[in-house]
């Protein structure tokens, strides 16, 4: 099920490996076709996305796709400006995704 959202929290997180640091931080998340989409089950992998999730799934997220790799990070997201779609039909949480680029000063490194 895909819809339009626009949820009052504003704030998603994004789950990626540490070797993607640097790339992020300098253009952004640019939407592409995760090879993760296919371990998620993605109805759609041919689409390009940036896809996050909300605080109270990002530790299920974190396993479903890297397991215990210490090697990840997460990024705060702010989404205030973006149109989001709103993915729920994953059991490990809501998915959000987005069809154009993020912009490294709506993004920010956190400690999750």
């Amino acid at each position: 099920m895909e819809k339009t959202c626009q949820s009052e929290n504003r704030t998603f997180y994004h789950i990626t490996l540490r070797s993607n640091l640097e790339s992020i931080l300098n253009k952004g998340f640019i939407p592409d076709i995760s090879i993760k989409c296919q371990k998620c089950y993605n109805d759609n992998p041919t689409e390009k996305l940036v896809y996050m999730t909300d605080l109270e799934s990002v530790k299920a997220w974190r396993n479903v796709l890297y397991r215990e790799n210490d090697d990840c990070i997460i990024f705060e997201v702010n989404c205030a400006e973006l149109k989001l779609i709103k993915r729920c039909k994953y059991i490990h949480g809501p998915e959000y995704a987005c069809r154009i680029t993020i912009l490294p000063e709506n993004i920010k490194l956190t400690n999750l």
